[in-house]
Parts: C-alpha cells; sequence; structure tokens
C-alpha cells in the first residue's frame, strides 16, 4: 500500500473528525446559552449539513436572528428568508427574493409589504406566487385600478369569489353595467337580474347570459317575460325562441315588424315544424297584414329550411323582375345561390335556371372581358346575350351598341353587321348614343356575305 495514501486517508479522517467536534461544541454552547462563541464557531464550518443542524438549534431556542443566517449560509435560503420576514427584517429579506419559489414565503413577504403599504412590491410577490386574488384585491381596495383586477380576472383567476368583489367595486362606483357582468359571473344571477330590472340594464344581462349560459330556459323566460312587459317585442321574441316557446317567439317576432324577418326565417329553418313554416308564409305573402313582402324573404326562407325546388321558382321570379329592372348583378347573385343549392343537393338544374344563369354570367363576364381589352371573348359572349336581347330591356341599346364595337375590333364583321341592321330599326335609332350613331349606320349599309371565322 502507498504510505503517502494512507497518510492523505488519515488527514481527511482527522478533519472531519476535528469538524464534527466543532459542531458538537457550537451546539453545546448556544444550548448553554453562550450564542456569541456558538455562532461564531458554526459561521466557520464549512459543512453545510452541520450548519443547518445548528440553525436548527438556534431556531428551537428562539434565535431567530442567528437561526436566519445560518439557514442563509447552509443553502435553505427560503427557510432563511421566511424567518427574516416572520421577525419583520424586509432588508435582509429583499436580496433572497429572486431565489424564492415557494408559494407561501412569497405570499408572506407580499402580506409584510402591504402591511408597511408598499403595495407595488406587495403585488408583485403576490404575482410571483400566483396568488391572482390577493392581486385582484390589492388592486381594487388600495391601487385604484379595476382595470387591471378585471384583466387579472379574466385571463387567469376566474373564481366567483374574484367576481363578486369586482362586482362590488364596480356597485360602490356606480357602474351598474359593469356590476351586473360580474355578479353574473360570482353566481349572484338573483342579484344582478335586480339591477339589470331596475336600472334598464337589461340588454347587459342578457347578453351576459346568452355568452355563459345560452340553453338555460329559465333564466331566457325571464328575460323574455320582461321585455314583453316593456312591449320589446322582438326581444322578447329571441329569448321567447331560447326557451323553446315559439309558436309565441314568432307572434312577437311579426308583432316588431319587417325588421325581424330574418330572425323569424333563422327561427323556422332550426325548428322546422310545418305549422311555423305556414304561418310564417302567410306573414311574407301578406295574408296576415295585407301587406305582401318582398319576395326575396320568400326565397330565402324556402332555401333556409331545404324546400329547393319551391325556392328555385321563387329565385327564377326574383331574378326576372330584377333582370328587367336592369339589376343584373343582384339578379346574378340569386340566380348562383340557387345553382349552388341544387348542385349541393344533388337534384337536376331546370332549363329555364339554367339559360337564364348563363346568360347573365355571359354578360358578366362580358363586361370583364371589355376591360381587359379582350374583344374576341368580349364578341363572342355579347352575341349569346344579343341572341336573347329581350331579356335585358332596360340596357338593350347599349348592350348591342357594346357588341357591335367588339365584334369590329374582333373582326367578326358579319356579327357587327347583324347587330347594327338591328339597333337602326326605327324604334331602336332614337336611342343610339349620339357619338356611335354615324358608325353603326354607316356598319349597317355595308352587307358582309364572307361568314365569321
Amino acid at each position: 500500500m502507498n504510505p503517502n495514501a494512507e497518510n492523505l486517508d488519515e488527514k481527511i479522517n482527522v478533519e472531519q473528525h476535528n469538524t464534527q467536534c466543532y459542531a458538537g461544541i457550537a451546539r453545546t454552547a448556544i444550548k448553554m446559552g453562550d450564542m456569541q462563541r456558538g455562532y461564531q464557531i458554526a459561521n466557520e464550518l464549512k459543512d453545510n449539513t452541520l450548519v443547518i443542524e445548528i440553525a436548527g438549534v438556534c431556531e428551537q431556542l428562539k434565535f431567530w436572528q442567528e437561526a436566519a443566517k445560518l439557514y442563509q449560509k447552509g443553502g435553505l435560503v427560503e427557510k432563511a428568508a421566511s424567518i427574516y420576514i416572520q421577525i419583520g427584517m424586509f432588508s435582509a429579506a429583499n436580496p433572497l427574493m429572486d431565489k424564492i419559489t415557494s408559494p407561501s414565503i412569497l405570499v408572506m413577504v407580499a402580506k409584510a409589504k402591504e402591511a408597511e403599504k408598499n403595495y407595488r412590491e406587495a403585488e408583485k410577490a403576490y404575482e410571483k406566487a400566483n396568488d391572482f386574488e390577493n392581486i385582484i384585491r390589492l388592486n381594487l381596495e388600495h391601487l385604484d385600478n379595476p382595470e387591471r383586477a378585471k384583466t387579472i380576472f379574466r385571463e387567469k383567476s376566474r373564481l366567483p369569489q374574484c367576481a363578486l368583489m369586482i362586482a362590488n367595486y364596480c356597485e360602490t362606483k356606480g357602474a351598474k353595467k359593469e356590476a351586473i357582468e360580474f355578479l353574473v359571473l360570482g353566481g349572484k344571477r338573483d342579484n344582478a337580474f335586480v339591477i339589470a330590472q331596475s336600472h334598464q340594464e337589461m340588454d347587459e344581462y342578457a347578453k351576459i347570459i346568452l355568452q355563459i349560459d345560452e340553453k338555460n330556459t329559465d333564466e331566457h323566460l325571464k328575460i323574455a317575460q320582461y321585455y314583453e312587459g316593456k312591449s320589446q317585442w322582438g326581444k322578447a321574441a329571441r329569448h321567447y325562441d331560447r326557451c323553446e316557446q315559439y309558436n309565441k317567439a314568432l307572434k312577437l317576432y311579426i308583432q316588431d315588424g319587417d325588421r325581424m324577418i330574418p330572425d323569424m326565417i333563422d327561427m323556422v329553418a332550426k325548428v322546422k315544424l310545418e305549422a311555423l313554416t305556414h304561418e310564417l308564409v302567410d306573414y311574407l305573402m301578406g295574408e296576415t297584414d295585407n301587406i305582401p313582402k318582398e319576395p326575396q324573404w320568400t326565397f330565402k326562407l324556402y332555401r333556409a329550411i331545404g324546400n329547393v325546388s319551391q325556392a328555385v321558382k321563387i329565385a327564377v321570379n326574383i331574378a326576372q323582375q330584377e333582370q328587367e329592372l336592369g339589376n343584373y348583378k343582384y339578379s346574378h347573385e340569386i340566380m348562383l345561390d340557387t345553382f349552388k343549392d341544387i348542385k349541393a343537393s344533388n337534384l337536376r338544374i331546370p332549363f329555364e335556371l339554367n339559360n337564364r344563369f348563363m346568360l347573365l354570367h355571359s354578360y358578366q363576364l362580358a363586361k370583364r372581358m371589355v376591360k381587359m381589352n379582350n374583344h374576341m371573348g368580349a364578341a363572342r359572349l355579347l352575341n349569346r346575350v344579343c341572341k336573347n336581347i329581350s331579356q335585358f330591356p332596360q340596357n338593350m341599346t347599349a348592350i348591342m351598341t357594346t357588341s357591335i364595337g367588339e365584334c369590329t375590333q374582333a373582326g367578326l364583321k358579319q356579327q357587327a353587321y347583324q347587330w347594327a341592321c338591328v339597333l337602326i330599326r326605327p324604334e331602336n335609332m332614337d336611342q343610339i348614343p349620339p357619338k356611335f350613331k354615324t358608325r353603326i349606320e354607316s356598319i349597317a349599309r355595308r352587307p358582309v356575305k364572307q361568314e365569321d371565322e
């Protein structure tokens, strides 16, 4: 065996033995009341375990300051900080704050800061401890920062007691509308309803109930009865709808007038009750009040309830009326929506719908091609439209004039000649724009025998 190794082991053993002895002396001195000597010896030890043991002895004997210092030396930072806080040595605890993670100790720090009226520092400590309830309380009671409290509540802690704290604050400040929201969230719905009722804030109460408890029929019935008592028929109807009293809802919708028609259609389409559908159709056709409503509402109703064939008939009639009035874009939109519905239902596209849609779509595309200087494309599409020009009575002259111009530039001379001859007829001559009249007459005087490509 190497003698040097034996000497090293022996030396280590001696040092450990001496350290244990010094620790024993320190503990004994402290227990005998000689704190100064015991603390001095402990403070010179390098073994953290022994230092912590001696700190424990100090703590048992209520030598708090020495215990805290020795815990800190031994690496138990949070233990040291808690003792510093308990004995009011906040200046000694402050340097340790960044190393503290225990929520209970952080809350102790926060409460101590709050007691000193250092509310900003207290808030930081509460936040580090994730004690959101106390952050909300602090912002309401001391920092007068309700917006911060509301943000913390909405993002971090939606506890009922937090909601009620905010509600109480809002009430004391006269903010009844906000108080309603937080009373509901805090489970005090009856209180919220009373405030809403007495301060004309039922819209706010209704909005919150719709957001958090849409299917609560009892709540919606209370709200509906309130609005009905105030003769606010449309609002009452919406909540009778929510509590599944559909017949009453529809009658109140009708009582409120045409502006509620979209809501009527949504409800009837949702519940799909035949009696409700017939009642709404009667209203839309004018049998209820002798005032027929716009045809598009009947069309939208049949679309919503899935009666595609009836919707198609109405859509074609509406589109035809709009087209005759020159509202080509709207007519096109109706046709396109109907076309999509039929395709989605895997039904056959009726010939009249297909033909009208093709002509309207051709007209819309032709306008784009004219802007793009695609003369051939515009000419071909406008030729199709001109063959059915009776469906475009409001813009007949303008469409044919444009068609003649596009055909001329595309080299389709026979088509240009054909439409020029139609346009110079006596019944159309006066409608030709003066700047184009001479040119169109010139084209009409020169017959073209060669067929267009």
